[in-house]
């Protein structure tokens, strides 16, 4: 019942038609969703907004009892983000770190070449470029997703985003040059909450999504 009751939105197709009258007046040359749940409202803006739509791989790298809990996250190329207050709080020692950050890495090559289907990725070099998501809660796989692109000298990184606890917002609108986020709680748990419905998107979605 509460998970209704905090809801925002009934799925993420509405979440990414929210965003798009948010994004309609601002000059992007391609939007970069987060897979899995980023690509649905990708799809969206890339069609409203007529431009190309690719994806920016990330993993988060979860806690060893609690994989949820992320104590930094990486990408399938850039400098990997770890929260070191998490890591010194949890007691995570680098073999464990090593450990957990290989396996991601793995995991990540897989849905680069399964996503990916052969195809290049978009050239973001001097381009306008606004990443998206169906929510952030601790902002870990943005802090990576960023560092990641900004060795790609983008003209400029915009985030936008249904839903992102006000903290978060906070830490994370001096990365970039423009955070657009339709609603910002106060207490927030996890993005699910804020949704009627959040199925998880499967790797057969987000390749049936990405080639039509």
């Amino acid at each position: 019942m509460l998970k209704h009751m905090t809801a925002y939105f009934l799925n993420r197709q509405q979440a990414g038609l929210e965003l798009v009258q948010h994004l309609q007046n601002k000059q992007f040359d391609v939007v970069l969703a987060l897979p899995r749940g980023g690509v649905p409202l990708g799809v969206i803006i890339s069609e409203k907004l007529q431009i190309p739509l690719d994806i920016l791989l990330v993993r988060k790298l979860g806690t060893p009892y609690n994989e949820e809990f992320a104590f930094g996250a990486i990408t399938s190329h850039g400098k990997p983000y770890y929260n070191q207050e998490i890591i010194a709080s949890e007691n995570i020692d680098k073999a464990t770190i090593d450990s957990i950050q290989s396996n991601q890495q793995k995991e990540l090559i897989r849905r680069e070449k399964l996503y990916r289907q052969g195809k290049p990725p978009q050239a973001i070099r001097d381009k306008h470029t606004v990443i998206v998501d169906d929510g952030i809660a601790t902002g870990a796989t943005v802090k990576a997703a960023l560092n990641s692109l900004k060795e790609e000298n983008p003209a400029s990184i915009a985030l936008a985003i249904p839903v992102i606890p006000k903290e978060t917002f906070k830490k994370l609108s001096p990365l970039v040059d423009e955070l657009i986020a339709l609603y910002q709680p106060s207490i927030f748990y996890a993005v699910g909450q804020f949704y009627q419905e959040f199925n998880q998107v499967s790797d057969e979605e987000v390749i049936q999504m990405l080639s039509s």
